[in-house]
């Protein structure tokens, strides 16, 4: 039976990169399946899981987020956590929110609900015979993704249904949870079908675009065609100077050469993206790792985030403050920011994570025509 507590905090980790009616959907059923009282958003910032610029800024973001669905308190997911890989997107998502000590229930949607399946296949990755298949289709030149896929598929029948985009996001959420023993249960919801995000940022780059009764808030501001330009401009001037990838996330042998005798010759990123992928490189792996090279994401930045990383709070509602009051007491992990004066307080370390959310804000500036950066001076607003 699903616990419930007269002060039930829901969680949810988001891009909606824009918000649509799926997402409302989630969270009303989440809210109508445990009876929560309070919402807290885990929310992407300025860069996505695909290594993009999001079409509608955080800010904007986190408003919409208070407005349509009722969140009472919406955090900045640490940009490395929120820009890296699949598995560790998930983990550190799912880690950080553990971390805070008040998450009763994490929620998400899936194509896959069935967590005997998730079970299943944990448990054979923890077998001894996991990592030397593994090794195999890598071996054969197969990307890890892929090499992953084929080893689970071999050692755990039955569990094929895992590898959909949010199915495998929810797994690995399902792992973090479980790796750190929390007290924060995981309810997966199935998608609801319409539009979805991909489809709404695709429109952005119509010259009057229509969109569809599913866009719940703010439309893209900025096309998406033209984030994507600009961003790889910056990306091939930067491969074209010299820049060495190899100490960044999700470097591998070779890449950087790839990457930069295709760039040479492709003066538009839809071209270097048709040009660049093979089997082994997905077009989001390359993306990351460019997007690693513009803001000197590493491995250790990753694991960093995931344990300490300062959390900024976006927006939060007379419910959200009282939330972060109990966060503020409860938990010790991550710093809470709700203003720049807190950044120079900071650990050395913390605050070396935090300034690479600036750097990011600075990049996004760029990339939009100038917006303000907000992250020195905001405060949450109730």
């Amino acid at each position: 039976m699903r616990r419930t507590t007269p002060d039930h905090i829901l969680a949810c980790i988001m891009e909606a990169n824009p918000l649509h009616r799926g997402h409302a959907s989630l969270i009303q059923r989440a809210r109508e399946e445990t009876g929560a009282t309070g919402l807290i958003i885990l929310l992407s910032g300025s860069f996505t899981q695909r290594g993009e610029a999001v079409v509608v800024d955080k800010y904007q973001r986190a408003e919409d987020l208070m407005e349509h669905l009722g969140a009472d308190l919406i955090l900045s997911h640490p940009l490395p956590t929120a820009t890296a890989a699949g598995g560790d997107f998930a983990r550190g998502a799912a880690t950080i929110l553990h971390h805070l000590n008040v998450v009763d229930t994490l929620v998400c949607g899936s194509e896959c609900t069935d967590l005997s399946v998730f079970e299943r296949a944990r448990e054979a990755e923890k077998s001894g015979e996991f990592s030397p298949k593994l090794r195999s289709f890598m071996e054969e030149g197969f990307s890890y993704s892929v090499s992953f896929r084929k080893t689970l598929e071999a050692l755990a029948p039955g569990t094929e249904e895992i590898f959909q985009s949010n199915a495998l996001l929810s797994y690995g959420y399902y792992k973090a949870l479980r790796e750190e023993n929390s007290k924060t249960q995981l309810l997966i919801l199935p998608r609801v079908d319409g539009p979805s995000a991909s489809l709404l940022r695709a429109m952005s780059n119509e010259p009057l675009p229509h969109y569809p009764p599913e866009m719940l808030a703010t439309a893209p501001q900025h096309p998406q065609g033209l984030l994507l330009q600009r961003l790889y401009r910056l990306q091939r001037w930067m491969m074209m100077e010299g820049r060495d990838l190899r100490a960044l996330a999700g470097y591998e042998v070779g890449m950087g050469e790839r990457i930069l005798r295709v760039m040479e010759s492709s003066p538009s990123y839809e071209a270097f993206y048709q040009r660049v992928t093979t089997k082994r490189y997905s077009r989001g792996r390359v993306a990351r790792l460019l997007l690693s090279g513009l803001l000197n994401i590493t491995p250790r930045d990753i694991r960093d985030a995931t344990v300490m990383a300062p959390l900024q709070v976006l927006r939060a509602s007379a419910r959200g403050l009282t939330i972060l009051g109990r966060i503020q007491r409860e938990s010790a992990h991550h710093p809470i920011i709700t203003n720049g004066h807190q950044i120079k307080k900071l650990p050395p370390r913390q605050r070396e994570l935090f300034l690479l959310e600036i750097k990011a804000a600075k990049l996004y500036s760029n990339l939009t025509d100038g917006g303000e950066i907000l992250d020195y001076k905001n405060n949450p607003v109730v």
